[in-house]
């Protein structure tokens, strides 16, 4: 009955448990903490989620592909799509959250909004390239899963970069780190760093071309690799 909700329902109950306690382990005020967390964790869910489901996007849409003729790009945009409309259902949390501790509002939250359309356009551009990979090599799939993994950890999604020098180089240095930041940023109003940006807008940049490269190199193999 609740369908996608039950999704909105998860990601509250996490962000009720942990965030108190977390709050306490790292010292700092709930007011600050939760709002921070649960940017971070709802973004985090939508990267994580259209990263993993578009390696099997080719091969969970590959009967339909061999008996209707369709754009190879659908079922690739499709995934991506859907995760966007769950991360619609999450969002409504942040700003919860943020009604709930009287945070101020302010214009520059709406530097989000392009944000995340940056954000869906570097999904789609990785979810081509991972989606045309696996369909090839399938293992890489449980690569790109393990890889996801660790990223949640060495990317500041429950911690903070600014309690300690090396955890601020870690965040500078991670692209994951970027790609949350662009949207996280404006809704806790604090600027994007130089670092981030150049990491956003090059990733942007390069899965672009390695995107449009690989695809159409590949396109007319993919139904054979189905």
């Amino acid at each position: 009955m609740l369908g996608p909700f039950w999704l909105t329902i998860t990601t509250a109950a996490f962000l009720a448990g942990l965030g108190p306690i977390y709050s306490l382990l790292f010292d700092l005020e709930m007011a600050d903490y939760l709002p921070y967390l649960a940017s971070g964790l709802i973004v985090w869910n939508f990267m994580v989620a259209s990263v993993n489901e578009s390696c099997s996007a080719f091969i969970a849409a590959g009967p339909l592909m061999k008996q209707v003729r369709m754009p190879r790009m659908i079922p690739v945009l499709h995934v991506v799509a859907r995760n966007a409309i769950i991360f619609a259902h999450s969002i409504p949390l942040y700003f919860v959250v943020h009604i709930v501790f009287e945070r101020p509002w302010h214009w520059g939250m709406l530097w989000a909004l392009p944000g995340f359309l940056l954000l869906c356009v570097i999904l789609i551009n990785i979810a081509i390239i991972f989606a045309v990979i696996s369909v090839r090599y399938r293992d890489f799939i449980q690569i790109v899963a393990s890889v996801m993994q660790v990223g949640f950890f060495i990317t500041p999604i429950i911690w903070q970069p600014g309690h300690r020098p090396a955890l601020q180089v870690v965040s500078d240095v991670n692209p994951l780190a970027a790609a949350i930041m662009i949207v996280r940023g404006p809704l806790l109003n604090v600027p994007v760093s130089n670092a981030h940006l150049a990491w956003a807008l090059g990733g942007f940049a390069i899965s672009t071309v390695l995107a449009f490269a690989l695809f159409a190199r590949y396109r007319q193999r993919i139904i054979y690799w189905v």
